[in-house]
């Protein structure tokens, strides 16, 4: 009896680990949700830190995980708290993906419509992106991925003369977000990997004009290495 006691143990040991990534799963999903006040985010991850010592584990790698996972919410708080600030909502998102972070920037917090030159005012948000970045430098980042969306308007009805199609006007903007990203951070500059898809992945169908603001934006896809299991660590 008491050995088959012992085995029971370590199984709700790891359905007790399973609850709590899903816990931290949730609070971040609702927490980066548009229209969520940003003290929320705060309060949420500092009750959560305050009550870690309630959930014991004889896992390591468990433990990790954890620790991982609500770091790598923190390093983006920042990030968070300026979109909150600047209303940016709307236009600015943030997703904890399970290998990195996506950021979604769209076309009004970065770019005239049919340019690829930065406007003086993306400057502020993506500074913090580069500050977010900074902080991962101890998770080893393996690329970051820069994806340029157009909606489906041709740029040469627009009377554009530098760009003779959405494939080019997508990686000239992915091109202005990297540029600014290389020049102000430690990144190496061969991590980076950039990607037009033109009108060709839509966030909504291009049938109205809030739609199509909606496609016309920059993802920035930061990718970081995967955690490994060290001998010993896992759950037996």
């Amino acid at each position: 009896m008491a050995k088959s006691g012992g085995g029971s143990g370590n199984w709700l040991m790891t359905y007790a680990d399973f609850i709590t990534l899903m816990m931290i799963f949730f609070i971040v999903l609702y927490t980066f949700t548009p229209g969520v006040e940003k003290n929320k985010f705060t309060a949420i991850i500092g009750a959560f830190q305050g009550n870690r010592g309630v959930l014991q584990y004889e896992s390591n790698f468990s433990d990790e995980i954890l620790q991982i996972d609500l770091q790598r919410a923190k390093n983006w708080e920042k990030f968070y708290e300026t979109v909150m600030d600047e209303n940016l909502g709307e236009t600015v998102q943030i997703e904890l993906l399970p290998d990195g972070v996506k950021i979604t920037l769209g076309e009004a917090a970065l770019f005239e419509t049919f340019s690829t030159a930065l406007r003086p005012e993306s400057e502020m948000i993506l500074r913090e992106v580069v500050m977010g970045l900074e902080k991962y430098e101890e998770e080893n980042v393996r690329i970051i991925e820069i994806h340029g969306h157009t909606d489906n308007r041709p740029v040469r009805a627009s009377g554009n003369r530098k760009y003779t199609s959405n494939w080019e006007l997508g990686a000239g903007r992915s091109i202005s977000v990297m540029n600014y990203l290389r020049d102000n951070s430690s990144v190496d500059p061969g991590q980076f990997i950039i990607t037009s898809f033109a009108e060709h992945r839509p966030m909504a169908p291009n049938n109205s004009a809030e739609n199509m603001q909606k496609n016309r934006r920059v993802e920035v896809l930061i990718r970081y290495e995967s955690v490994k299991l060290e001998a010993g660590n896992e759950t037996q």
